[in-house]
């Protein structure tokens, strides 16, 4: 090998040499940023913000825009003027025509006093009624009045006469349904009486048979010892000699008594089959009448049964009858106290809607419809015109479905005009729509109107305003910004300085409007607290901060 060769190959190894150290100085350098550069500039700060207990007036409430209306008042038309009766009502003068008849039967406007546009004070008359109509109506009305009264005694006079018939019919039934079901059981007690004592008979027949076989045995035993003194006296009698006149006498009166004796004993025996089998005989007739006894008692039973149950069916269906009629009299009566009370509504609603025959304004306002004319026929509701209330002042806002259930019509509220932002105006909830204004379930709210309260001498309509809801509110309390609590160990804490050193300070918190909470108990008013911030390294230095 050459020394040129040689050279050429030292140049290359220490080339390779070279490169391994910078490479390894590149690997040394990157591990030196990650574990000791890296860390320190990205390490988190952590900040104190300094703040100070509070105290006095905590309101929780929901907060809603809005502009003011002003408030609309009307003068509607809504007399229901229909009866039950014949709604012509007859004029006397029989030369009127049907035209003019015809108008009788509503009211008719005689005078408009206003025009859109012009400013009416409380207590203008807004327009009048033709006198003639009104009384024309006045009497339709009362005479439907009348007649509904009518009706009333009518219907309760029918019902208390109805009623006293159905009562008489139900109770004639119920008596009959009483009489066949005594009938009935007097057929069963009759029938089983019957029975009763005939075979009350046959036991006493056969206690008497019994009795009869029991003397059978004394009854032969006297004939056998009548029929021995029978022979005996006989033996006697014919041994005797006629010689002897005296012996043959006494001989013969023995034999004849034996005799006699002796038969009377044969036939009080013969009495005695004859005393049982006619004892037999009586006890098989009864056996045989009370079969047909106890043949009869089942249709009997049968019979009386049925007519119990058609009885008792015949009252059942009187009692419906009669419980239907008297329904159907009361619903009758009711229907005509019903109509009644109508009529009687009507007359009430149409003398307290027309009063002296004019309408007055109920409020100062300017005028801003009139919908009617000289002359025109009410024949149909509606309004007739309308004003605009001065002193009645409205703000409606949206509220959300989350807030709307906390909200009652009566409610008070706080009200702060962008126009006025340093007075605060109260209010009060006067309606609350149920339907919502929007169909996405994710901006679902509802109308709520407010009602302005006080003096609304400055405000006017279209003005822009904050309504506050108030949900809950606590006097003279303490609060502080909701941002400082701190959750740990199922504890709701707050850092405060001690010894130089943030720890957390246990307390108990009560209402938050979101940004504040109320503290019940751990502070204590004008004392110190810290709200900790959390400040990386790389936030710090764009912002200028140190660590």
């Amino acid at each position: 090998m050459s020394i040129l060769t040689k050279l050429k190959g030292m140049k290359k190894k220490t080339k390779r040499l070279i490169l391994m150290g910078i490479a390894l100085i590149g690997i040394l350098a990157a591990a030196s940023y990650t574990v000791f550069v890296e860390p320190l500039l990205t390490a988190d700060t952590i900040v104190y913000m300094e703040k100070t207990v509070e105290s006095g007036d905590f309101t929780v409430g929901v907060t809603e825009s809005g502009t003011v209306s002003f408030g609309l008042e009307s003068v509607s038309y809504n007399l229901d003027l229909s009866t039950d009766t014949n709604d012509e009502v007859e004029d006397e003068d029989d030369d009127e025509d049907e035209d003019e008849d015809e108008t009788l039967k509503y009211l008719v406007i005689d005078t408009i006093s206003v025009a859109v546009g012009q400013t009416v004070t409380e207590g203008d008359v807004l327009l009048s009624f033709a006198e003639a109509s009104v009384e024309a109506v006045r009497k339709k009305l009362t005479a439907y009045v009348t007649e509904s009264r009518i009706a009333v005694d009518e219907a309760q006079t029918e019902y208390n006469l109805e009623a006293i018939s159905a009562k008489e019919d139900y109770d004639l039934s119920v008596a009959k349904a009483g009489t066949a079901g005594a009938a009935y059981t007097a057929t069963l007690q009759t029938i089983e009486s019957e029975i009763a004592e005939k075979k009350a008979k046959i036991t006493n027949l056969q206690v008497e048979i019994q009795n009869l076989e029991a003397s059978i045995e004394d009854a032969e035993e006297e004939i056998e010892e009548a029929e021995e003194d029978y022979e005996e006296a006989k033996g006697v009698y014919d041994t005797v000699g006629a010689e002897n006149q005296h012996v043959r006498l006494t001989a013969e009166s023995s034999y004849k008594s034996a005799k006699e004796a002796y038969t009377k004993a044969k036939e009080a025996l013969e009495k005695i089959y004859e005393s049982i089998e006619k004892d037999q005989e009586e006890i098989t007739s009864l056996t045989k009448e009370i079969e047909n006894l106890q043949s009869r008692q089942g249709i009997d039973q049968l019979e009386a049964s049925q007519e119990k149950e058609s009885a008792a069916l015949g009252a059942k269906v009187a009692g419906q009858v009669y419980s239907g009629s008297l329904s159907s009299l009361e619903e009758e009566v009711e229907e005509a106290k019903e109509t009644l009370t109508d009529a009687e509504y009507k007359l009430s609603a149409f003398e307290e809607f027309v009063g002296d025959g004019n309408i007055y304004a109920i409020a100062t306002g300017v005028v801003t419809a009139v919908n009617v004319e000289e002359g025109d026929k009410l024949e149909d509701t509606g309004e007739l015109l309308s004003y605009a209330d001065n002193e009645q002042k409205t703000i409606s806002v949206d509220v959300s479905q989350e807030d709307i259930t906390a909200l009652t019509v009566g409610d008070s509220v706080e009200i702060v005009f962008t126009a006025y932002e340093e007075e605060t105006y109260s209010g009060v909830i006067a309606a609350i729509t149920m339907s919502s204004t929007s169909s996405n379930s994710t901006t679902v709210s509802y109308p709520v109107t407010i009602q302005i309260l006080g003096d609304t001498a400055k405000l006017y309509a279209g003005m822009t305003a904050d309504v506050t809801f108030v949900t809950d509110s606590a006097t003279d309390t303490l609060y502080i910004s909701r941002s400082a609590i701190v959750e740990q160990n199922e504890k709701t804490c707050v850092y405060i300085k001690k010894n130089g050193d943030y720890v957390l300070q246990q307390v108990t918190c009560g209402l938050t409007d979101g940004t504040n909470v109320q503290i019940l108990d751990g502070l204590s008013a004008g004392e110190t607290y810290y709200i900790q911030t959390r400040v990386s390294a790389s936030a710090s230095s764009k912002e200028g901060l140190t660590p």
